[in-house]
C-alpha cells in the first residue's frame, strides 16, 4: 500500500509540473542546451533565462539571421525588468515560434526592433506590453495574441511597422487605455494591433475586441499648441496605403483631445483604421462603438473630429463590408460609415446609430449611395449573407452566437459539420439541410406534394420536424408514397377520375 501511495504521489507531482509556469528571478541568463538552431531542429527555449540569453546575444550584436528558435514552456517574466530582444542598432533577424505557450507580465516590449524576422504562435497575457516595439524589413507575425489586461502600450501587438509587414491570424484582446498630459505640439496614436504603419502592410484574419481609448488634456489651460490623436481598432494611423481582409473590430474605439484656449486639435477614431490615405478593406466588419471629440470649454478653433465605423482616410477602397456599432462625433468633420473612396456592396444596420454634427447617414432615409441601410432583422438572417458574399464564399450565419446573431466570418466558425437532407424529388421537398457547429439543433422539415404523404426518415424515426443533436456528419432521407392516383379512361385524355 505504501508504494502506491508513493507512486502515486509521484505521478501527481509529475503532471502538475506538466502544467507549471516557469517563473524568471530577473536576473537569470542561460544558454539553451538543445537544438542547431535548423528549422528541423531549432534550438529551445526551455525557460525564461534562456529567453534573456537570447535577448543579451542580440544587443552584443548576434541578430540570429534565419536561425530557429523554438518556446517549450509557458513564462512568467514576473514584471521584472525586461531588456527587449533587439533595438536599433542590433536587430532580430531570426525566426521564433512560440508554439502557442504563453508570456506574462512583460514589462516591456518582448522583442525591441525586428528585421526580415518572423514570429509566430507567440501569447502573451498578465500585465504586460506589446510584442514588439519597431517591425522592420520584411516582418512576418502569424497567430500572436495579446491576452493581456489593461496594457502599458498604445498597441497590442507592434507600436510601429516599417518596410513590408503581414499580420496573419492575430489579434489583440486586451485593454488599452491611454490617458495624457501634454505641453508641447503632440500626436499619439493608438490601435489594438499596430499604433502606427510606414510601411507596405497588410492585415488577414485579425481581431480586435478590446476598447481602445487615447485621451489627452494640456498641461494648462493657456496652452495653445497642436494635439492629434488617432485611435483604430486595429492600426491607429497609416502613412502609407494598407491591405485589409477578413478582419474584425468588436471593442469601443474612442480618442479625445482638448488643447485649452485655441490650440489646433483634432480627434480621429475608426473600428478598423483611425487613419490612412488610401488602401483597400475587404470582407471586414464593425460591431464596436466608435466616439471622438475636442472636449474643449473654450475655443472650438480648427478642431475637426471624425468618428467611422470603418476607416478615416482620404481615397479607400472598401468592399463588402458591414458595420453595427454606434458612432458618434461631437463636432467638425461628418461622421459617417464610410465617407470616400471607392465603395461596393457595404452595409450598416439600424442598430449602427450615427450621432452628432454632420452625419451623413440616419436609420431609415439613407442619404449616402455609399453603404446601404438594412433592419437588424435583414442582418440576422439568410438574406445578407449573398449580398456580403460578392468577392467570394467568406461570411455566414452566427450559429455558435459569438456576434449576437450578426454575420461572422468563416474562419471564426470553427468546425462545423454537414447535415445533408434529402428526397425524392417528384413526392416531396425537405429543408434544413447544412453546415452546423458541434452541439447544435439542426430542424429537418419534409414537405410532401399533392397526391403524396410523408411515412418517415431513412433510419426509421417518424418526427416531422426532426431536431437533430449535431455531433457529425449525416445524411437523412424523406420517404414519401403516393396517397393518390390519377386514372385515365380515354383515349385522347380528356377525362380522368382519381
Amino acid at each position: 500500500m505504501k508504494k502506491k501511495i508513493l507512486f502515486f504521489a509521484a505521478a501527481l507531482l509529475g503532471i502538475c509540473n506538466a502544467y507549471a509556469v516557469v517563473k524568471w528571478d530577473g536576473t537569470s541568463s542561460t544558454k539553451w542546451s538543445n537544438g542547431t538552431g535548423t528549422k528541423a531542429n531549432p534550438y529551445l527555449i526551455e525557460t525564461p533565462a534562456h529567453l534573456a540569453y537570447l535577448s543579451s546575444q542580440v544587443t552584443a550584436g548576434n541578430t540570429y539571421t534565419g536561425m530557429y528558435f523554438k518556446q517549450t514552456e509557458d513564462f512568467n517574466l514576473n514584471s521584472k525588468t525586461w531588456q527587449s530582444i533587439g533595438n536599433d542598432t542590433y536587430q532580430f533577424a531570426g525566426i521564433y515560434d512560440g508554439d502557442n505557450k504563453t508570456i506574462s507580465n512583460v514589462q516591456n516590449y518582448l522583442f525591441g526592433t525586428t528585421y526580415y524576422a518572423k514570429i509566430a504562435n507567440v501569447i502573451i497575457t498578465g500585465d504586460s506590453y506589446a510584442l514588439i516595439n519597431k517591425a522592420n524589413g520584411i516582418t512576418e507575425i502569424t497567430n500572436c495574441h495579446n491576452k493581456g489586461t489593461k496594457l502599458n502600450s498604445l498597441a497590442g501587438l507592434i507600436y510601429q511597422t516599417s518596410g513590408s509587414a503581414t499580420l496573419t491570424k492575430c489579434s489583440n484582446q486586451a485593454e488599452i487605455a491611454i490617458s495624457r498630459t501634454v505641453s508641447t505640439t503632440t500626436t499619439i496614436y493608438v490601435g489594438g494591433l499596430i499604433a502606427i504603419n510606414e510601411g507596405d502592410l497588410i492585415l488577414s484574419e485579425c481581431f480586435n475586441t478590446a476598447s481602445v481609448s487615447c485621451d489627452v488634456d494640456p498641461y494648462n489651460s493657456s496652452y495653445n499648441s497642436e494635439t492629434h490623436v488617432y485611435a483604430g481598432g486595429l492600426v491607429g494611423y497609416s502613412s502609407r496605403p494598407i491591405s485589409i481582409k477578413q478582419c474584425y473590430n468588436s471593442g469601443n474605439i474612442s480618442a479625445r483631445t482638448n488643447s485649452g484656449v485655441s490650440g489646433k486639435r483634432s480627434a480621429d477614431a475608426a473600428g478598423l483604421i483611425g487613419y490612412m490615405p488610401n488602401g483597400q478593406i475587404e470582407q471586414c466588419y464593425n460591431a464596436g462603438n466608435i466616439s471622438s471629440s475636442t472636449n474643449s470649454s473654450a475655443s472650438t478653433f480648427n478642431a475637426p473630429v471624425c468618428a467611422s465605423q470603418i476607416a478615416n482616410g482620404s481615397s479607400l477602397s472598401v468592399l463588402a463590408c458591414y458595420a453595427r456599432g454606434i458612432s458618434t462625433a461631437i463636432s467638425g468633420l461628418p461622421s459617417s460609415l464610410f465617407s470616400k473612396g471607392n465603395i461596393e456592396s457595404c452595409y450598416y444596420t439600424e442598430s449602427a446609430e450615427f450621432n452628432g454634427s454632420n452625419c451623413y447617414h440616419n436609420k431609415i432615409n439613407n442619404t449616402s449611395v455609399h453603404s446601404v441601410y438594412k433592419s437588424d432583422v435583414v442582418m440576422k438572417s439568410e438574406l445578407i449573407l449573398p449580398l456580403l458574399n460578392t468577392l467570394g464564399d467568406y461570411f455566414t450565419k452566427d450559429l455558435e452566437g459569438i456576434n449576437d446573431g450578426y454575420p461572422i466570418l468563416k474562419w471564426q466558425a470553427g468546425t462545423r459539420y454537414t447535415i445533408t437532407a434529402t428526397c425524392d424529388a417528384n413526392r416531396g421537398t425537405v429543408t434544413g439541410g447544412g453546415e452546423y457547429p458541434n452541439g447544435y439543433t439542426a430542424t429537418l422539415t419534409a414537405t410532401p406534394k399533392p397526391g403524396c404523404t410523408f411515412v418517415g426518415w431513412s433510419d426509421g424515426e417518424t418526427a416531422n420536424p426532426r431536431y437533430i443533436n449535431v455531433a457529425g456528419e449525416a445524411t437523412y432521407t424523406a420517404q414519401f408514397t403516393k396517397s393518390s392516383y390519377t386514372i385515365y379512361i380515354n383515349q385522347d385524355c380528356t377525362s380522368n377520375i382519381e
